[in-house]
């Protein structure tokens, strides 16, 4: 394994850590009803939600041009990205 490989393999490993996060992040609500009733009506929770989709979805991407310069199947990932981007 060259330099090369090597740096896209820890970046695709980043990248899966990194959605391991944000996914975490999704599942954090607030304390009570009425903080939540405060995001939604203020639309920070559509904000959030949106800015964590967008991460995600950069981060898929990444995650497939690196796997295609090594030739690894990226199939699953693919779909992956098609789920989200039908959300939108």
């Amino acid at each position: 394994m060259n330099e090369v490989e090597f740096i896209l393999i820890a970046e695709i490993d980043f990248c899966y850590w990194a959605l391991k996060e944000i996914s975490g992040q999704l599942g954090t609500s607030p304390k009570s009803p009425i903080e939540d009733l405060i995001d939604k009506s203020t639309g920070f929770y559509k904000e959030k939600t949106d800015q964590i989709q967008k991460n995600g979805e950069e981060l898929i991407k990444r995650i497939i041009k690196n796997k295609t310069k090594l030739n690894i199947d990226s199939k699953r990932d693919k779909e992956f990205l098609k789920k989200i981007l039908e959300i939108k």
